[in-house]
C-alpha cells in the first residue's frame, strides 16, 4: 500500500511538471502562428494591413517611451539614493 501511494505520489508530481512545459509550447506556438497570419496579411497590402501596421507602429512608438520613462525613473531614483548618502540622509 504505502508503495502504491509512493508511485502515485511520483505519478502526480511528474504530471504537475511536465504540464508547464506543454502549455509554454502551445503558448510559443500559438505566438508563432499569429506573428505568421500577421505578416501574410501586412503582405497584402490592402486597408487592412496599413490599419495593422499603424497599428504596429503606434505600439512600438509607446513601447519605446514606456521603456525610456523607465530608464529616467530608475536614474532619477539612483541620484536621489546618491544625494541621500552624500549628505548623510541615507544612513540608518
Amino acid at each position: 500500500m504505502k508503495q502504491q501511494l509512493m508511485e502515485c505520489s511520483a505519478a502526480v508530481h511528474a504530471s504537475q511538471e511536465s504540464y508547464p512545459d506543454h502549455a509554454i509550447e502551445e503558448k510559443f506556438i500559438k505566438k508563432f502562428q499569429l506573428m505568421d497570419a500577421l505578416r501574410n496579411k501586412v503582405k497584402q497590402n490592402d486597408n487592412d494591413s496599413c490599419l495593422i501596421l499603424e497599428t504596429m507602429k503606434h505600439i512600438i512608438l509607446l513601447s519605446t517611451a514606456i521603456l525610456e520613462s523607465q530608464q529616467v525613473n530608475v536614474s532619477c531614483s539612483l541620484l536621489c539614493r546618491s544625494a541621500n548618502l552624500n549628505t548623510g540622509r541615507g544612513m540608518v
